[in-house]
């Protein structure tokens, strides 16, 4: 239990030769810098499951399963400079480092301001050859939402899929009961640059919002755009 400024760092001094840096950030793959504006905060980010990094030869994806703050090529210094205040980087550059950054007791806001006892972090790593985002975010779903397999009881029935599911390009993000309990709620997500598309076989298929609303019935493939995320309602 300490109160005095530290903080706790994990590196991953990757040797990916010409590699690039995308991290998942929820619904996109951002690049730092490349795909960040004027302002926006490069001395660490929130990832929501993996970051990859993938050069000519091949690369990597990287999962923080308890740990979401990321730093890419250095560590966040928070020694106070002029006027008493810390400077904030304008820019990354190119790093194929990244830096699990566990904890800090540097911020006075919302929580206790020491912590002890023991603490679990928990990596995942895939290498892999050419980039590949619908991979990449595949990978990280499956290690922060892993199936959990349970055998049936005595005489009762296997446990059978809701509905028939098919795509090499489109990932089911969510699923949950309807609130009207005649069908599922389904969340789809595209995570690459390119089109794609998705097979279904349901009694009914209908375009939704997120809080469950019938729309427009679909039929025949899904054709999904770029990094698109549609909600629907299967009805049983």
């Amino acid at each position: 239990m300490v109160r005095a400024k530290e903080s706790v760092h994990l590196a991953f001094p990757f040797n990916v030769a010409g590699g690039v840096v995308r991290l998942d950030l929820g619904w996109a793959a951002v690049r730092p810098d490349a795909d960040q504006i004027a302002g926006s905060c490069r001395d660490f980010f929130c990832i929501q499951n993996s970051a990859d990094i993938s050069g000519p030869g091949g690369g990597l994806t990287w999962v923080s399963l308890d740990a979401p703050l990321v730093e890419v090529g250095a560590l966040t210094d928070e020694t106070p400079g002029q006027k008493n205040l810390r400077a904030w980087k304008t820019e990354v550059g190119p790093s194929t480092t990244l830096y699990s950054y566990a904890l800090n007791n540097y911020w006075h806001t919302n929580y206790k301001a020491d912590q002890e006892g023991p603490v679990l972090l928990r990596y995942a790593l895939r290498l892999h050859g050419a980039y590949d985002p619908v991979s990449a975010a595949k990978f990280g779903m499956e290690r922060a939402r892993p199936l959990i397999a349970a055998a049936p009881g005595p005489g009762r029935p296997a446990v059978r899929p809701p509905f028939g599911f098919e795509s090499t390009d489109v990932l089911v993000s969510s699923l949950r009961p309807s609130a009207d309990g005649r069908g599922w709620i389904v969340r789809l997500y595209h995570p690459s640059p390119g089109p794609g598309e998705a097979r279904l076989a349901a009694a009914g298929i209908y375009r939704s919002d997120p809080d469950g609303t019938k729309g427009a019935k679909l039929a025949g493939p899904l054709r999904l755009a770029p990094f698109e995320i549609l909600t629907l309602k299967i009805e049983r």
